[in-house]
């Protein structure tokens, strides 16, 4: 059983290898280039998870487990979509390989979005090449509004960019 609760500053550690954890498992599919490696460890420290758990314009929620985090969940509020109307970017939802499929991101995406005012919109981008999240989405009722893409330096990736409507 979890919990779903808000990040605390002491969170920033875990938060940080387990972003590590679930990029990595995502995306690299033929070993770890350089620049995926500097990434990550540039991008998921515990100083940026520290800054994005204090940032006004953030919402961070994890899902505390038995034995620590299990998944986490970032919105950044006033972000404007690439595509669409929405303002509310679901940036993260992360969840750790051996808790998907136990309604860990299920649980962290109902909470965040209903922490939102009914009718907001919020936006997220998700790989194109990553099935079981777009099937996750549009099983969870996130229409396909648009496309953008995710640059690693010179290497650009197609994302799909998703809206939902809050409260409905």
């Amino acid at each position: 059983m979890s919990v779903i609760r808000a990040a605390r500053s002491e969170d920033a550690a875990p938060l940080a290898a387990l972003s590590i954890e679930v990029w990595l498992a995502t995306y690299v599919k033929h070993g770890v280039r350089a620049d995926y490696a500097d990434y990550v460890l540039t991008s998921f420290t515990p100083a940026a998870m520290e800054a994005l758990i204090a940032a006004p314009a953030s919402t961070v929620l994890v899902a505390d487990c038995a034995e620590g985090i299990g998944g986490y969940l970032h919105l950044r509020h006033d972000s404007p979509a690439p595509a669409g109307e929405a303002r509310v970017e679901i940036d993260k939802l992360y969840v750790q390989p051996r808790h998907q499929a136990a309604g860990l991101g299920g649980a962290l995406l109902r909470a965040g979005l209903a922490g939102l005012a009914p009718g907001t919109l919020a936006w997220l981008m998700a790989s194109s090449e990553n099935d079981r999240a777009l099937r996750f989405y549009r099983a969870r009722g996130f229409a396909h509004v648009g496309d953008t893409h995710f640059r690693l330096n010179e290497n650009a990736y197609l994302n799909h960019v998703f809206q939902i409507e809050a409260g409905v």
